[in-house]
């Protein structure tokens, strides 16, 4: 990501009850990405995503992400409970909860194809 956006630590913030970092990341010149700013939460002691809002290139907000909750998998941190608000149209929203997780899985090459993709 640092190859795509210029990073600038905003400062700290707390976020329920959860000390984090606050970074704003911009698009660099002539680089492409989906969202061209965001502002993202980041937790002090787990380095673990809480929050992200996206931003148009004039700073229109386009979606925010709430992680809600994060549980432990063998030592990995995944979010489990997590909330997408589309800030255009605010009525829309996108909820994920993930209940299980199979971390080092093989996956063989032919599920990343367009026809698997796509499906």
């Amino acid at each position: 990501m640092l190859e795509t956006y210029e990073v600038e630590l905003e400062g700290e913030e707390s976020l329920d009850g959860t000390p984090c970092f606050r970074i704003f990341m911009e698009v660099r010149r002539g680089e492409r990405a989906a969202y061209p700013k965001e502002r993202v939460w980041i937790e002090k002691e787990t380095w673990t995503v809480r929050r992200v809002e996206m931003f148009t290139r004039s700073d229109k907000p386009i979606k925010t992400m709430e992680i809600r909750e994060v549980k432990d998998f063998g030592g990995t941190r995944i979010a489990v409970d997590i909330l997408l608000t589309d800030e255009v149209r605010r009525e829309v929203s996108s909820e994920i909860f993930i209940s299980e997780v199979d971390l080092n899985r093989e996956i063989p090459d032919r599920m990343f194809t367009r026809r698997e993709l796509t499906r």
